[in-house]
């Protein structure tokens, strides 16, 4: 009879022990669920933070594309404008050379 009861505390202790091992190992399984939860909310904040970079540098080639081709326009337009003054005044010039020419009392 003593032996029996050796037996069944021992199996009882058997299933104690189990149980709170039973019982850690879910301690650790929440704790462990908590922690990617945390992880993965900090993953997303992450991958939001950089489509919305993505987005902003998209948007600013965008923009420093415009502005290169209006900078382009402006030279082309300078460009046009400086040659019309030089014409103009190449021909102001011709045309008081032709005046000094023509009218010698213009010279003195």
């Amino acid at each position: 009879m003593g032996q029996l009861w050796a037996i069944l505390s021992i199996g009882v202790l058997v299933v104690v022990v189990l149980v709170l091992a039973v019982c850690v190992q879910t301690l650790r399984v929440y704790e462990l669920a908590q922690m990617l939860s945390c992880y993965t909310n900090a993953w997303e904040r992450l991958r939001a933070d950089l489509n919305s970079q993505a987005k902003e540098i998209r948007r600013l080639q965008s923009a420093l594309r415009a502005e290169r081709a209006h900078v382009a326009q402006l030279q082309r337009k300078v460009l046009l404008v400086q040659g019309l003054l030089d014409k103009r005044v190449e021909s102001e010039v011709m045309q008081t050379i032709s005046t000094w020419e023509i009218d010698p009392e213009y010279k003195k």
